[in-house]
C-alpha cells in the first residue's frame, strides 16, 4: 500500500518529523516571507517500511552491542553519552521508527498546479531517466 501526504514547510503544519529541522531551508529562498513557495510531499511505501525497519533493527542491535561492550566500533547511530557511560538514544530510535517507510519530495510546485501523486511520479521518472545516463 502506498500513500501520499502533502504538507507545507515541515513544522508549519503537521509533519511526520514532528517539527522543523535546522538546515532544511532551500537555497536562496525566504520561506518565512513566502510560505507557499515550496512544500514537501510525503510518500509511504510498505516495501520501504520493511527495508527501513530491518535497517533500524540492525542499527539498534549494533548500538546495544557497543553499549554492552560486546563490540568496539566508532560510535554507531542511536548511542549517546560519554565513553565511560554509553546508553541507547531511545528518543532518536523512536523518531526514526515513526518515519519508517516515508520519503519526502521537496517541490516548488503548488498543489493547484501539481497534486501529490504527480510530484512523486515526476521525481520517480526523473530518477529513472537519469539512471540510464541519457
Amino acid at each position: 500500500m502506498a500513500g501520499h501526504r502533502d504538507s507545507p514547510l515541515p513544522g508549519r503544519e503537521s509533519s511526520p518529523l514532528g517539527g522543523r529541522v535546522e538546515g532544511q531551508e532551500p537555497p536562496g529562498l525566504d520561506a518565512a516571507g513566502q510560505p507557499e513557495s515550496w512544500r514537501v510531499v510525503w510518500h509511504y511505501s510498505a516495501k520501504r517500511f520493511a527495508h527501513d525497519n530491518t535497517t533500524l533493527t540492525a542499527q539498534e542491535n549494533k548500538a546495544k552491542a557497543v553499549i554492552d561492550g560486546e563490540k568496539t566500533a566508532r560510535r554507531p547511530r542511536f548511542v549517546k553519552g560519554s565513553a565511560d557511560h554509553l546508553s541507547l538514544d531511545e528518543a532518536s530510535l523512536k523518531r526514526a521508527r515513526a518515519t519508517a517507510g516515508l520519503k519526502g519530495y521537496v517541490t516548488n510546485m503548488t498543489s493547484k498546479r501539481m497534486n501529490a501523486a504527480e510530484v512523486v511520479s515526476s521525481y520517480r521518472s526523473l530518477c529513472t531517466w537519469s539512471s540510464h545516463g541519457e
